[in-house]
């Protein structure tokens, strides 16, 4: 494996997923739940992917006898390093707004859960009867409770 496309790739999935994490705080701002479910499997498994493209580099880079990338570039002549130190600086820029957008997103879902939660909790408050026996078990409502009991008056 070319280590060098392979870490283009990796700078080529981190874009992607930037963008896909752009989408997906649109979709989550425009209240489109099967467009962020959907996004969110996609997400899922370019992370996978990547994930997978990573090892294949650190496989490749220990392959050749290195320890690790940084052993890997300095063995390099100048020109070749500088081109993997740039494209290592770009990766961290790319991973950097990645995370960034992970964070909005992050902050959305959340806010919208909360948001959802209470509104429920609301609700549920508005609906709920202020008396524990306002209802009988079967439903029906319960008449006005009569201070005389029911067994001197002759009923049960």
């Amino acid at each position: 494996m070319d280590i060098m496309a392979g870490l283009k790739r990796q700078k080529l999935a981190l874009k992607l997923l930037h963008l896909l994490l752009q989408e997906e705080y649109a979709a989550l701002m425009n209240n489109q739940p099967d467009k962020v479910s959907s996004l969110e499997f996609s997400l899922q498994e370019l992370v996978r992917q990547m994930i997978r493209e990573k090892e294949d580099v650190i496989n490749a880079v220990q392959e050749a006898g290195f320890e690790g990338l940084g052993d890997y570039i300095s063995s390099l002549d100048k020109k070749r390093a500088q081109k993997h130190m740039d494209l290592m600086n770009q990766l961290q820029d790319e991973e950097k707004k990645m995370a960034l957008q992970a964070m909005k997103n992050a902050t959305m879902a959340k806010a919208l859960s909360d948001q959802s939660t209470a509104l429920a909790r609301e609700f549920f408050q508005q609906v709920s009867p202020r008396k524990p026996d306002t209802y009988s078990a079967d439903g029906r409502r319960y008449a006005e409770l009569s201070r005389e009991g029911g067994f001197i008056r002759g009923r049960m």
